[in-house]
């Protein structure tokens, strides 16, 4: 269990058991196999951010729709995470490679005009 952040939205069992859509049991499960850390609130009691509702449903779904068992849910979603990470990765080193051919292309303009300016002069 960890502790929550005090500006972070907390939800309780009842809560993210309707807002993920899945049954106490499943839940208990997910604890059981680690697939989710909950946190405390006050009294002890376990408490959920929005962040592991939304992780819970996506393991529900990889659950439900594609047959995953849950001892194998682990790997998948960890898999899953560093697939989206590269996939971050790529997009900046896009972004960087774009920035960088922009600005390759304003120096190549701004040499053509020198170069057209000393070619006047001469």
């Amino acid at each position: 269990m960890h502790q929550y952040s005090r500006n972070q939205i907390r939800y309780t069992r009842t809560m993210v058991i309707q807002l993920a859509e899945i049954s106490p049991e499943f839940l208990e499960k997910c604890e059981v196999e680690q697939l989710i850390e909950t946190s405390t609130v006050g009294d002890d009691e376990p408490s959920y951010s929005a962040q592991d509702i939304r992780h819970l449903a996506l393991i529900r779904r990889l659950h439900e729709v594609l047959g995953i068992d849950m001892q194998d849910l682990e790997v998948v979603i960890h898999l899953r995470s560093q697939l989206m990470d590269l996939q971050d990765r790529m997009q900046e080193m896009e972004r960087q490679w774009i920035a960088r051919e922009e600005q390759l292309l304003n120096e190549m303009i701004d040499l053509r005009k020198k170069l057209a300016e000393d070619a006047h002069w001469k």
